[in-house]
């Protein structure tokens, strides 16, 4: 055995141990227990850079803020206005207890400060720490701490409907594999119970007619019970998968409902400028403003960069979700966010797909394009191409997709 308090209290040994794998430990004979070795973690600055999206278990909230935990033991608060803009929005609208969620790590004075704000779905995020020798990540996005029963589960499909939340079915999930698990212990009982019987009579008169009488009675009994608590078992597999599925689902909907909440009561403007990059310069200026925080801007401004002549058109055929994606991608390049900037790797652009083809260059070859992502795991997923100009300035290319190795 390998007892949970003897490990990580807070964390179930579902989530560090799994069947089949190898564990590393002391074993005591005399309680039959072993206590396995916990390895050292990686300080929380070294494990998540500044700018960082995390994953974080919310261990508990209120109206106004939760307290998430990035690793065991160490919990940060998160106030309710780095959730949502929607000043009618509470902190228990949003979050569960127990709900994995993911957060971006930031850093003021030193001081870690966790943001649920601005995070697309395509950003990278760096796994959770391994807590025991040759163990998995102790948390894991869709793996929730004793869900809700009554918490409401997603519809399986609402095209892409702002109206996301009043569509959830409300479905207690809870109750049944409750009474599932119920059902099934006391089937598990009561086998025991005639085994046992079974067992007693059989010692004390092993000849008696009666005996043997009772004892196949008991028998198909125990057989039609060994039958109904595999259909129980089956059903509780059933059930706990469902609700790790329901509760997968459900954190999507909460990710995908947080920017069109936060986005709520805006207005597109109308393009104010009379050329497109006057008006692409304004809108990235207006990214970096709201990408970049306050404390940062002084030591990532924008650097200097210009237009190619195709960018501005290729940013304005975009759909207005993917263009504000874009120009993120393009603050994080000029701005030299690191955390962020390393997640979009940045490569050279070669003539071919091969690993050992030679970069696209101009300039007699003292200008070289290079790529970096500005979605991940989307279909058609777009990329920015970009000029590092001999001058040491950034010209910004073109937005392509990701089959497009046109410079």
């Amino acid at each position: 055995m390998v007892c949970q308090e003897e490990l990580v209290p807070e964390i179930p040994v579902s989530w560090l141990l799994s069947p089949g794998q190898r564990v590393v430990g002391v074993v005591e004979p005399a309680v039959n227990r072993m206590r396995c070795e916990l390895l050292e973690v990686p300080s929380l600055a070294a494990h998540y850079p500044k700018g960082s999206l995390a994953l974080g278990l919310v261990t508990s909230l209120n109206t106004t803020s939760a307290e998430v935990m990035l690793y065991p033991g160490m919990t940060f608060a998160l106030a309710v206005g780095a959730i949502s803009t929607n000043e009618m929005d509470t902190v228990e609208d949003l979050l569960s207890p127990g709900e994995a969620v993911v957060v971006r790590v930031g850093r003021d004075a030193g001081r870690v400060q966790l943001t649920m704000l601005d995070i697309d779905d395509d950003e990278p995020v760096i796994p959770a720490p391994v807590l025991v020798a040759e163990g998995t990540p102790w948390l894991e996005f869709g793996r929730n701490l004793n869900p809700a029963p009554d918490e409401p589960a997603p519809a399986p499909d609402l095209g892409g409907s702002t109206e996301l939340m009043p569509a959830i079915s409300k479905v207690r999930r809870g109750t049944a594999l409750r009474d599932t698990q119920l059902a099934l212990e006391s089937a598990r009982a009561e086998i025991m119970t005639l085994r046992e019987e079974r067992l007693r009579l059989s010692s004390n008169t092993p000849d008696s007619t009666a005996i043997r009488t009772q004892a196949a009675v008991d028998g198909e009994a125990l057989a039609r019970l060994g039958t109904e608590l595999g259909r129980v078992e089956r059903r509780n597999q059933q059930l706990t998968e469902q609700v790790a599925h329901l509760n997968e689902q459900l954190a999507r909907l909460r990710r995908k409902r947080r920017p069109l909440r936060a986005g709520e009561g805006r207005q597109s403007a109308s393009p104010a400028f009379l050329t497109a990059n006057e008006q692409v310069q304004h809108d990235l200026y207006l990214a970096w403003v709201e990408r970049v925080p306050a404390t940062e801007k002084e030591a990532h401004p924008l650097g200097e960069y210009r237009f190619g002549d195709e960018f501005a058109a290729s940013l304005n055929l975009l759909p207005v979700d993917k263009k504000q994606k874009a120009l993120k991608a393009v603050v994080d390049l000029l701005s030299a966010l690191p955390g962020a900037l390393r997640a979009r790797d940045a490569h050279v652009l070669r003539t071919s797909p091969a690993g050992d083809a030679p970069p696209v260059t101009r300039a007699g070859g003292s200008e070289t394009c290079w790529r970096l992502s500005v979605e991940l795991g989307v279909e058609a997923a777009r990329r920015l191409h970009y000029w590092k100009c001999s001058d040491g300035v950034i010209e910004l290319s073109r937005v392509v997709v990701h089959e497009d190795f046109k410079p």
